[in-house]
């Protein structure tokens, strides 16, 4: 076929896609404008937002500078936990100090480390050794929404200067039904990853189970990575305005690597065990919550001679964290929110590092207020 047989077959099927389109518009009228309402209806549902008022806001009334990424952003990022999904997020750095499965470093505008909050349903994954909080212990598979507050709106949960990134787990089934997924992935330097999701409700309880395991070798002769995570979830509904739920998750790993260009092999065994027990009322104008929460996290560092095999230092630290709140959020017109409440905190560290074990505790109450609608909103409080 010549050059403009070519020419001409080509405005034959631009032409034929012009009809196509016609017909379609002219004769599928109510299609199109079902087609159109429900784009538009995607458009404007608003994802939840708690951390800001410590109670569920559409993003449009949050005053504040608020990031979210829900499950369906995160699965379509080429990311492997939730340190890497992270760096996908303007204004927010993640940090790697080691291969992978090692501990990780997250800054939000700069900020160090330590002034950086993080948290799985509210309960906080900063160490008291190092400050920080590495996310690569958090399960990617289970996670519903991540919030990252930038800016002021971070002080309301304290200690958090640079921001918070607030993690919250996929609620529990709500079909009479099981339903699960077995995932299997495979990549490079012998990584397998084996996974199994679990939900379903029984009567007024429901439920949702994780688990997975991960093992791969590193690229240094002397390196290999161990990893299981599980996490369980379960809800039940005393009536249709109170419930208890029960959540509570591992997350533990062998790591190796080396040798270095310094002659060594590091060993970094570490442990986390957390969950949380939350009683919830919700009624027309109040919406009450008492919540027990902790986190116990074992972490060592042992360092080897990578020619005579011989351990050169060791870091063993345990980190403890209980908490218990209490919230109550007042809502009336709809839109105008009084949320008061307390927390409570003891920390306890343990350190081969330190001849003494150190423990805190620390009490805050809260009041805030919020006012929002027409598209605008307004947020004060204070904490003692």
């Amino acid at each position: 076929m010549t050059l403009y047989g070519h020419i001409f077959l080509m405005k034959g099927l631009v032409f034929l896609l012009y009809g196509v389109m016609i017909f379609y518009c002219t004769v599928c009228p109510v299609d199109r404008a079902w087609s159109k309402e429900a784009d538009y209806d995607r458009i404007l549902l608003d994802p939840i937002v708690v951390s800001p008022g410590r109670s569920p806001v559409p993003s449009s009334r949050i005053a504040g500078q608020v990031e979210v990424f829900t499950a369906e952003d995160l699965h379509g990022l080429p990311a492997r936990n939730l340190a890497e999904a992270l760096n996908y997020m303007p204004g927010v750095d993640i940090q790697n100090n080691g291969p992978f499965g090692q501990a990780t470093a997250v800054s939000i505008r700069g900020s160090n480390s330590r002034q950086v909050l993080v948290m799985v349903d509210g309960i906080p994954f900063n160490t008291q050794l190092s400050g920080q909080a590495n996310l690569s212990r958090i399960p990617l598979e289970n996670v519903a929404q991540v919030e990252v507050i930038k800016g002021g709106d971070s002080s309301a949960w304290g200690s958090s200067l640079g921001g918070v990134i607030n993690v919250i787990t996929k609620p529990p089934g709500t079909g009479p039904k099981p339903h699960g997924r077995l995932t299997t992935s495979f990549a490079q330097f012998a990584a397998a990853k084996n996974s199994l999701e679990l939900d379903g409700k029984a009567g007024a309880a429901g439920y949702s189970a994780f688990g997975s395991f991960l093992h791969a070798d590193g690229h240094l002769a002397d390196s290999r990575t161990q990893e299981i995570k599980n996490f369980t979830k379960v809800k039940y509904d005393f009536n249709p305005s109170t419930d208890i739920s029960a959540s509570f998750g591992y997350s533990g790993a062998q790591l190796r690597y080396g040798p270095t260009n310094a002659g060594r092999i590091f060993d970094q065994p570490y442990i986390s065990r957390y969950g949380a027990v939350e009683l919830k009322t919700d009624t027309m104008e109040h919406r009450v919550s008492t919540a027990y929460k902790y986190n116990d996290q074992d972490i060592t560092t042992d360092t080897y001679n990578s020619s005579t095999g011989a351990r050169v230092s060791s870091t063993v630290s345990h980190n403890f964290y209980q908490g218990l709140s209490f919230n109550d959020v007042y809502e009336w017109h709809s839109d105008r929110t009084l949320t008061m409440g307390m927390d409570f905190d003891w920390h306890a560290l343990k350190s081969s590092n330190y001849l003494t074990k150190a423990q805190g505790q620390c009490a805050v109450a809260l009041c805030q207020f919020g006012l929002g609608g027409g598209g605008l909103g307004f947020y004060s409080g204070a904490a003692l």
